[in-house]
């Protein structure tokens, strides 16, 4: 009976370090396009430091020990993985307070706990570094990342439910799958940051323009943050055939051959930009409201 709750428990746990690994491949991405299109969306900070927080209140009572022992969590929220670039402490580590305020409020609601966690780091960020509070005591100070500011999250569901509701960026683990790799995550991940950067969930309704707008903007987040451009036409072009206009096909969104033609557009002008040493910006018109709206 031992063995097989022991198998039991680390069967849990590799399914929830494989779930966490995906978080942090997003995460990785998407802290990449925030700071590598920070020209594009100035005054912003990055809200996590390259953080993946996660608390053990978030899996069910039959995953939680699999997830302690997996993660490293603690009694709140703890950091279980960090981006590449990140300069924070290490997975496992708990946080007990950012900026000299308890993040551990609510024992019913373990994402309240770890959204107020994430709020608290980017409204310190605001004002300067960031110190936070561990479990064992140790303080340590976060210096914080000019980027575009998103948080990105995977959700559950189809490819519809990728999207960006202004704070965050949802990719669907659907989507997750879709993609052939890193470059092609990159491209729809660009695609809904920038629809967060040009204000488009919050001031205007959904529209074909709103996504020509994001469309474009994507292709020099993409180009910025060093990912490959030449990945873009061809991911459309397959979700656009895969879907049947799908995902396109509610009336806000413009058919998949129009977008990709827009979308070599856009890859020409980067191309000409880097042939001639340019910096790699849209042109001055799309720059301009973008930063317009953001101000607004």
């Amino acid at each position: 009976m031992f063995l097989l709750m022991s198998l039991a428990l680390s069967s849990q746990a590799i399914a929830i370090r494989a779930l966490v690994d995906q978080d942090l491949r997003l995460a990785t991405i998407g802290d990449r396009l925030a700071r590598g299109g920070a020209a594009l969306c100035p005054g912003q900070a990055t809200s996590t430091a390259g953080l993946v927080i996660q608390d053990a209140r978030q899996y069910g009572q039959d995953q939680r020990a699999a997830a302690r022992s997996a993660l490293g969590l603690g009694k709140g929220p703890t950091i279980v993985a960090l981006v590449a670039a990140s300069d924070a402490p290490g997975a496992g580590s708990e946080i007990a307070a950012v900026g000299g305020q308890a993040v551990l409020t609510d024992a019913r609601d373990a994402y309240a706990d770890v959204e107020r966690t994430e709020t608290l780091i980017e409204e310190g960020f605001a004002r300067g570094p960031v110190r936070l509070t561990l479990g064992s005591g140790t303080v340590v100070t976060l210096a914080p990342q000019t980027g575009c500011r998103s948080r990105f999250q995977i959700v559950a569901g189809g490819l519809g439910r990728t999207m960006a509701d202004g704070r965050y960026v949802k990719i669907s683990d659907a989507m997750m799958r879709t993609v052939a790799n890193d470059d092609e995550l990159a491209v729809v991940t660009a695609h809904e940051l920038a629809h967060n950067i040009l204000r488009h969930r919050v001031e205007k309704t959904p529209s074909k323009q709103a996504e020509y707008e994001a469309d474009r903007l994507s292709v020099w987040l993409v180009a910025r943050a060093g990912y490959d451009t030449s990945a873009i036409v061809p991911f459309w072009t397959r979700l656009g055939r895969r879907t049947d206009y799908g995902i396109f096909s509610d009336g806000t969104h413009p058919g998949w051959k129009k977008r990709v033609a827009r979308l070599g557009e856009a890859i020409a002008l980067v191309e000409r930009q880097r042939a001639t040493g340019a910096a790699l910006l849209p042109p001055v018109e799309q720059q301009s409201a973008s930063q317009a709206d953001f101000r607004r």
